[in-house]
């Protein structure tokens, strides 16, 4: 073989050396890029055609009808609850209020509830603030029971020490998850300046909920007060979300809103100074967890490991096939180079 032919085949070799050093260049910066992709976290609706539609949230079917004082003694406080569907959750709310400046406090003695219908009422959480030094106290009790009919006219009675101002309240969520009625995070509360004699008397109650695989919660926050208008009536902002799901006037309410926790779980309810809030307490019933096969919404990070291993492949796909070609041409030119 003359010098120039093997001049001429040593700078081809090189010069396809030199591409597939390139390619792999390539090939490492899109390598690179990609856990910068995969980290992300939202979610995103799949397009019509390949998604069903979610389960329905969860939603109020029913609030109590407050009988006040009822019994042969006092203490007894009752409401009337009538439903429309079957396997609601069940709500009642107890609260006390001591402002009085008594030495006698809201968490000394224990409290039941039961209905006429022949619930089982359970004690999901509960929050309470004592102030020993000016007298003031103030508890919230978040019983709940699963109704597996319809209630008409069902009769809930809470028992409670007959010292203390004591309030109740019921409702009822339907489409809840029943595997997984509340939020594992909630209830968390908190008590007031007004408890402490600080003023101004202003009250927010900033809470958290868990990243959960519902996409909804039906998320509620009683608030005891200390004989004022309501916090809603006072106004509560409205870019907060709330609405007031029920109040006896003057001693206490509950607000409510369902919520979207799958893209936000930070919320906050401010209680304006002149309605002398207690204590705020926040809780939340899960809506349906969608376990359809193509559900409505998908994970991006899942997505994006996907389309990582998509990105990946067509990077390599032309590196292999380059170095195929380059590593066959090479053989020959070794082959030509020999003869």
């Amino acid at each position: 073989m003359t010098v120039s032919r093997a001049i001429y085949v040593l700078t081809l070799t090189q010069s396809r050396s030199g591409i597939l050093k390139a390619a792999f260049t390539v090939l490492l910066v899109v390598l690179a890029l990609l856990p910068n992709i995969s980290a992300l976290t939202h979610t995103f609706p799949l397009p019509k055609t390949l998604a069903q539609s979610p389960p329905s949230g969860p939603v109020l079917d029913g609030t109590g009808t407050a009988m006040g004082q009822c019994g042969s003694q006092g203490g007894y406080v009752c409401e009337l609850l009538t439903t429309t569907q079957t396997n609601d959750v069940v709500m009642a709310i107890a609260t006390c209020e001591n402002d009085y400046g008594i030495q006698y406090y809201c968490d000394q003695d224990p409290n039941s509830v039961k209905d006429t219908s022949g619930l089982s009422f359970s004690l999901h959480g509960s929050y309470c603030y004592n102030n020993t030094t000016v007298g003031r106290s103030s508890c919230v009790w978040d019983y709940y029971a699963v109704a597996p009919f319809a209630l008409n006219n069902d009769n809930l009675t809470g028992y409670f020490n007959p010292t203390l101002m004591h309030r109740l309240f019921a409702f009822a969520v339907s489409g809840a998850d029943m595997n997984d009625i509340f939020d594992p995070d909630l209830p968390q509360g908190r008590h007031c300046p007004y408890m402490d004699q600080q003023s101004p008397y202003t009250c927010t109650l900033n809470f958290t909920t868990s990243q959960t695989a519902s996409s909804s919660e039906f998320l509620f926050v009683t608030i005891p007060d200390d004989d004022a208008p309501t916090c809603s009536e006072n106004g509560i902002p409205p870019s907060q979300g709330w609405s007031l799901l029920q109040s006896d006037g003057g001693n206490t309410e509950i607000d409510y809103q369902v919520a979207d926790v799958l893209n936000q779980q930070s919320y906050a309810l401010t209680c304006p100074s002149n309605s002398d809030p207690l204590v705020e307490v926040a809780d939340g019933i899960r809506g349906p967890v969608d376990t359809s096969v193509g559900g409505s919404l998908v994970p991006v990070n899942k997505l994006m490991l996907i389309v990582r291993y998509v990105i990946l492949g067509l990077a390599v796909a032309p590196v292999i096939v380059l170095a195929t070609v380059v590593n066959r041409r090479s053989k020959k030119s070794k082959e030509y180079l020999d003869t």
